[in-house]
């Protein structure tokens, strides 16, 4: 079963908006090359998108129970990303 994402960070509150615009579109196919839509497994309310160059911080004290993190070449294949702590 897929986790849901539950919170983001970004250095720039632009990317921020932008990713969580991307990630929740009827369909990926026009944003990914990807049909479908993972909209149903994002929850990220505002408080819990995290901009600023200590975002990644505010992100790990969370209060979280996991988390992905990774660069902009996992955005989309998330084989890429490393899971753990940062």
């Amino acid at each position: 079963m897929p986790l849901p994402l539950v919170a983001m960070a970004d250095a720039f509150r632009s990317k921020v908006d932008e990713a969580y615009k991307n990630i929740t579109a009827e369909d990926l196919q026009d944003v990914a090359g990807v049909e479908g839509t993972v909209k149903g497994r994002v929850d990220v309310p505002e408080e819990r998108e995290f901009a600023g160059f200590d975002a990644y911080k505010k992100a790990r004290n969370a209060g979280l129970e996991r988390f992905a993190k990774g660069t902009p070449k996992c955005r989309w294949d998330l084989s890429l990303c490393s899971a753990g702590g940062f």
